[in-house]
């Protein structure tokens, strides 16, 4: 979180399906706490649902805006894109998270 408040002006939190043993909203909250301590400037907003997130991520976008996007589900991502009219310069890396 300290890392993308410091490379990102504005920051749209989401959480994944798999709360790792947390609490619904538990890890959107400590991951804003992190962020408004280390960089209180940073725009941060929590929206826990991934599709909500990206939407509203796109609806607030500027021209040459870059997003970083973490994802539960590409497929679903791409879909959204496409139906935004975004042409995405996806850069697909696999999660190496292993409970």
């Amino acid at each position: 979180a300290r890392v993308i408040a410091r490379a990102f002006q504005r920051v749209v939190i989401r959480e994944d399906a798999d709360h790792r043993g947390r609490r619904p909203g538990e890890v959107a909250r400590l991951l804003s706490e992190a962020i408004a301590a280390d960089a209180p400037r940073t725009e941060c907003a929590v929206v826990l649902d991934e599709r909500a997130a990206v939407e509203r991520a796109l609806g607030e976008m500027i021209d040459d805006e870059l997003h970083v996007v973490f994802y539960d589900d590409l497929g679903a991502l791409t879909d959204l894109l496409a139906a935004w009219g975004a042409e995405p310069a996806l850069e697909v890396a696999p999660a190496t998270y292993q409970p």
